[in-house]
């Protein structure tokens, strides 16, 4: 089929900031149960067009963490396959842990952060005022209390100082 797939759209269609649950189909692989092989051709083709053409419209992709407490294969969505593939194309990543519940805020954000890594990417992005914000990813240990002193830093750039981060500080760890 020639033409792109209906995700490969989605930008357009929506103006979305991100792009989420790109490989969510693979959800429905479970206890056995394979509705969708994520190894076969045609689903390989398809993910790789819709990368194509959407890495270059710049918007980040979520890594969502949701999965890595209840996959037994330990993968997030999108899969270490195609971030890579998207690392490869010169996308961008933000990370999200899509909790649907205060318990479930920043879970598993190391995890993702060590899955950033190893796809290759230096950068990820989370959003001031619906713009994306890059961090290099070298410059943090792969720690929830730093990833949310951070994140509040920047929700408060403004002021340049919070929990004791100086407009210098924050600099270093942030790619203004």
């Amino acid at each position: 089929d020639a033409r792109p797939p209906a995700l490969s759209r989605v930008v357009e269609q929506t103006g979305c900031d991100f792009i989420g649950h790109f490989d969510l189909i693979k959800k429905f692989n479970r206890n056995g149960t394979v509705l969708v092989d994520e190894h076969h051709p045609r689903y390989v083709t398809a993910c790789k067009k819709a990368l194509e053409r959407l890495v270059p419209q710049g918007r980040p992709f979520e890594i969502n963490t949701t999965p890595l407490s209840w996959r037994e294969d330990g993968e997030c969505y999108p899969s270490r396959e195609i971030l890579k593939e998207i690392c490869r194309l010169g996308g961008r990543i933000t990370i999200s842990s899509d909790a649907h519940s205060v318990d479930h805020l920043n879970r598993g954000f190391d995890q993702a952060l060590a899955i950033a890594k190893e796809a290759g990417f230096s950068y990820f992005a989370f959003f001031k005022k619906r713009e994306p914000r890059m961090i290099r990813l070298e410059l943090l240990p792969a720690s929830d209390a730093v990833l949310q002193d951070i994140a509040a830093a920047e929700r408060d750039y403004e002021q340049a100082k919070f929990r004791g981060f100086t407009e210098d500080e924050l600099r270093q760890y942030t790619a203004l």
